[in-house]
């Protein structure tokens, strides 16, 4: 081998040598990503404007989301204030505020999620247990077994305060958006017994609308009632026998609509025309 081949040879290595050089010294950013810079495992400075952008050859690049993220857990098993248990599923918005904060003290997303989960659900269960289980349960248009309004928002606000102090006073470099209750269920081990109590106190109500009927149906003065008014509480008593009937199979609170709405119109309409003989 020639010298000027040797001159050549290394004329080309030095040249693929700058060419990584010059590629290692650019690095590009999205607009969606925070990029941290860091030199010997220090981070130095912090690039949140997306383009082309300049680094030392030797210094790293750490990129992280700047959008927001929801983390979705596996739903889990709480005790409410009343010693019953729920199944909540809920999700959790966060983002991050704080790029170098968040790489000295979780790391990566997946240790971020981590302390989110383990913050989050036990200031959930610590939240629930101040409160029954009528509270966060709605029956119809948002309002509980009492007439009152559920308190599930005022659950998650109180979870989602604590939750967003806790993060600021332990310098994670997270924002902590909210937290939302997607669905609450009962324990599969407990469902068979509340539905066999459900099961139950719809035949109550059956057997109670069903009595009623019958004691309308023959009450009646010494000298009885005129066919058209008894053939009508007749009515009403097989019809609240029938809704009974079905209730208790579908598990329905029909009866609970219908014989006081049937009780109205006879106060307005059926009882002024009774007369008797």
């Amino acid at each position: 081998m020639t010298v000027a081949t040797k001159q050549r040879i290394a004329q080309i290595g030095l040249a693929i040598v700058a060419v990584l050089l010059v590629w290692r010294c650019f690095f590009t950013v999205d607009e969606t990503e925070w990029a941290v810079v860091v030199r010997f495992g220090k981070p130095v400075r912090v690039i949140g404007e997306a383009g082309l952008h300049l680094r030392l050859p030797t210094d790293g690049v750490r990129k992280f989301d700047k959008r927001l993220q929801v983390y979705n857990p596996p739903p889990s098993e709480f005790l409410t204030g009343d010693k019953k248990n729920l199944v909540l599923d809920a999700y959790v918005a966060w983002r991050i505020t704080d790029p170098i904060k968040f790489l000295q003290s979780v790391g990566d997303m997946a240790g971020a999620e981590l302390r989110l989960h383990d913050l989050a659900w036990s200031e959930l269960a610590a939240a629930l247990g101040n409160y029954e289980l009528s509270h966060p349960v709605a029956v119809r248009n948002g309002q509980n077994d009492d007439g009152e309004q559920t308190k599930i928002s005022e659950l998650t606000e109180a979870v989602r305060e604590r939750c967003r102090r806790w993060m600021e006073a332990n310098l994670y470099g997270i924002d902590f958006v909210d937290i939302r209750l997607k669905r609450l269920n009962f324990p599969e081990q407990n469902k068979e017994a509340v539905f066999a109590r459900m099961r139950a106190e719809r035949e109550r109500m059956a057997k109670r609308y069903l009595a009623e009927g019958k004691e309308i149906a023959t009450c009646s003065s010494p000298h009885g009632i005129k066919r058209g008014g008894k053939t009508f509480w007749l009515g009403i008593a097989g019809l609240s026998a029938v809704i009974g009937i079905v209730s208790v199979r579908l598990n329905l609170v029909i009866p609970a609509l219908v014989v006081p709405v049937l009780k109205d119109l006879d106060t307005a309409f059926i009882q002024p025309r009774w007369s008797f003989y």
